[in-house]
């Protein structure tokens, strides 16, 4: 809520009016909110906006008469002044201390993901669900308070020790502190907590590079055109799979497909991204055109946990067989392990082949983010699966490396 205070420029002696910003620790979505007016709108989607106004007005009532109380006392209103007597009047130092020792990082866990179901995709709150049974698991078994304040260098270190002897590796419990970081930033904004220590560089959501495949276009004509025709569910997982490797869709996505996704006088692609709600335009080649017109351009819906099963086997029956070493961490500890290559496919598998045969294959970086979503360079690089001995041999075909320097006397 902003109040505007009357001031006098001392040369001029012009009105200018100065905002005075001042929290009432309510919170309400950009959609049910008039700027102008600073009110909530009237709507039947926020049926609660008649007893937010009312407060409003009360309040800004109260900061009028602060002003007048002021002003008959010869004393020119500022904004600290008023801030002081606002709090004095609605005890608000009190209310704040109250609120810190009522919320715990797990209820406010719980606050948050209510607040985040009608705008946040499923599978982000999927995502908060699962720290939040991690935390609450955790308490329970190390019987350690999740107090706000409490949230520091020693909970980082005893929750890391609890995930590695769950047998987590790094790049899972780096994962769950960038969710934690993430819930404490938002109880910090919202006047729930001030311990701070969790934005320290030592309190990290360190994430290892950890190995992730892709499928070089040889493997994908392979899974392609493998005979299963008579396996309705492995011949629906193959499509997908291969829709997903000639698009970079996401998986969420892709089951999504329906005909006013699609051009009529052009092989494009037009979709609203679920995890951005980005527009992207893809062309289609004419493999996948045919793909979609045997599904009437509605692609089968199917969960992603039967897919991530199914594509394995897919692949296995067409030969994608390579051993693939595969490195994971757990705190010092390191393990290699030599793994056949369809045992790591999965339905990001598709999306991930898609972006780095499409660097391969010299299209430009920039065309290849304007699909795969990648607000950076440096990130788009991170996500790509190259080998060295790919990319040196890539280089081998660049003009720097192919021409021949003159014999020098």
């Amino acid at each position: 809520m902003a109040i505007h205070l009357g001031t006098f420029k001392q040369n001029k002696k012009e009105k200018r009016y100065l905002p005075l910003r001042y929290g009432i620790g309510e919170s309400i979505y950009p959609e049910h909110w008039d700027k102008i007016k600073c009110r909530a709108i009237e709507q039947t989607s926020y049926p609660q906006y008649t007893l937010l106004n009312v407060r409003l007005r009360l309040l800004e009532n109260m900061v009028h008469c602060f002003v007048l109380e002021l002003k008959n006392n010869n004393i020119i209103p500022t904004r600290n002044e008023l801030r002081v007597m606002l709090d004095n009047k609605l005890k608000k130092n009190k209310i704040i201390k109250n609120l810190e020792s009522a919320y715990s990082l797990v209820t406010f866990i719980e606050l948050y993901i209510k607040q985040s179901t009608y705008y946040k995709a499923r599978g982000t709150i999927r995502q908060y669900h699962n720290t939040l049974r991690l935390l609450k698991n955790f308490s329970k078994e190390t019987g350690r308070s999740l107090a706000l304040e409490s949230i520091d260098m020693a909970f980082y270190a005893e929750f890391r020790r609890y995930m590695y002897d769950k047998g987590h590796t790094d790049a899972y419990f780096g994962n769950q502190i960038k969710f934690i970081r993430l819930f404490m930033n938002e109880a910090t904004e919202q006047g729930y907590n001030k311990q701070l220590i969790f934005k320290s560089r030592k309190f990290s959501c360190f994430s290892p590079d950890v190995d992730k495949i892709y499928l070089k276009e040889d493997e994908i004509n392979k899974i392609q055109y493998v005979p299963i025709e008579d396996n309705i569910l492995l011949s629906v997982v193959r499509d997908l799979f291969i829709v997903g490797c000639r698009t970079g869709l996401r998986f969420s996505d892709l089951i999504r497909l329906n005909p006013t996704n699609f051009s009529e006088s052009e092989n494009i692609l037009r979709v609203a991204t679920q995890k951005t709600n980005d527009l992207i335009y893809i062309p289609l080649t004419q493999d996948v055109m045919e793909i979609c017109k045997k599904y009437c351009y509605s692609l089968p819906r199917i969960s992603n946990a039967i897919f991530n099963i199914n594509i394995k086997q897919v692949a296995c029956m067409a030969g994608v067989e390579d051993k693939i070493e595969v490195l994971t961490r757990k705190g010092k500890n390191k393990t290699y392990e030599s793994i056949k290559k369809y045992k790591l496919v999965s339905a990001h598998t598709a999306r991930r082949s898609f972006a780095t045969n499409a660097y391969l294959g010299d299209v430009p970086t920039i065309a290849i983010m304007r699909i795969t979503g990648h607000r950076t360079e440096r990130a788009f690089m991170r996500y790509i699966r190259i080998a060295s001995e790919n990319n040196a041999r890539q280089l081998l075909t660049h003009p720097h490396f192919s021409k021949i320097s003159p014999k020098t006397f």
